[in-house]
């Protein structure tokens, strides 16, 4: 049973050390440094290759395997706060779209 889709080893290394990077530059605890690294990985082997290789093979002309390296790098350096941010949008709407929904039945009453 493989984790990362085949290939894509690099990318997750590569996430890794963005990680690393995260984590020490943040001065965080182990806790908190270790699931960097392993948010950094993840998030750079499935988020890298959507979000920041076709920039860096479009708007810079760097291609393949350094493409995929380097966003996966960048991808994992910022993976906790991206997901962090798109996680409190997501609470925000569906926070304010239950407060909506209780607000229309209290005036329904």
């Amino acid at each position: 049973m493989r984790l990362f889709p085949e290939g894509a080893e690099m990318t997750a290394i590569a996430g890794l050390l963005g990680g690393i990077i995260h984590w020490v530059t943040n001065r965080l605890s182990w806790r908190n440094g270790l699931l960097c690294l392993v948010v950094g990985a993840i998030s750079a082997v499935y988020l890298g290759p959507i979000m920041i290789a076709p920039i860096l093979t479009n708007g810079f002309g760097v291609d393949g395997d350094p493409a995929m390296a380097l966003g996966g790098f960048l991808i994992g350096v910022s993976g906790i706060a991206f997901q962090g941010t798109i996680i409190d949008l997501l609470k925000g709407r569906l926070g304010a779209s239950l407060k909506e929904t209780k607000e229309r039945e209290v005036k329904d009453e």
